[in-house]
């Protein structure tokens, strides 16, 4: 089971079958009359909400991008829910853990899964919000990288300002 959140937060990750969610996004309660969850794209490795704000909706979305080489970039699950927010005209924030790396958002280095992502955004009119090379990842032997985005298209990348990775640990 998923342990509890702060008691003022909610959160919304894949409940049914066997598979450990490895994608949530946990909302402050006062959102939830404002939001829904997108259940139509909801899978262990992605969460998609509707929210409701007060300059018009925004699609939230929480992607976990399988590592393993024989996992294509970006997973099939992503996919509906960018056409859906480009067919509603809406905006779009993605926040991944894409396991992709690229010199293009700070990596020492890219691989094919940077490569294919990287022509996926731009093919969908996809940017990312990091800025600087801080590191979003770093195991215990020391290995670090840059491989969280937070993803969003043309209309979504306003609503993304100040991005910095936070330096206090997170788990």
């Amino acid at each position: 089971t998923i342990p509890p959140v702060h008691r003022d937060l909610s959160l919304f990750y894949c409940r049914k079958g066997d598979k450990k969610p490895r994608a949530a996004i946990a909302i402050h309660n006062r959102l939830l009359e404002k939001g829904w969850e997108l259940t139509q794209f909801t899978t262990p490795d992605l969460v998609a909400m509707k929210l409701g704000l007060d300059k018009g909706e925004i699609v939230v979305v929480s992607c976990y991008m399988d590592g393993k080489p024989e996992m294509a970039v970006p997973p099939s699950d992503l996919r509906p829910v960018v056409d859906f927010a480009k067919h509603n005209n809406l905006p779009l924030v993605i926040g991944s853990d894409t396991n992709a790396h690229h010199f293009a958002w700070g990596n020492r280095y890219s691989d094919s899964r940077g490569e294919d992502l990287l022509e996926y955004m731009h093919g969908n009119n996809l940017a990312w919000s990091n800025k600087g090379s801080t590191p979003t990842f770093v195991n215990s032997r020391g290995h670090n990288s840059i491989i969280d985005l937070t993803i969003t298209n043309n209309k979504g990348s306003d609503l993304v300002c100040n991005w910095r990775v936070g330096l206090d640990e997170s788990n």
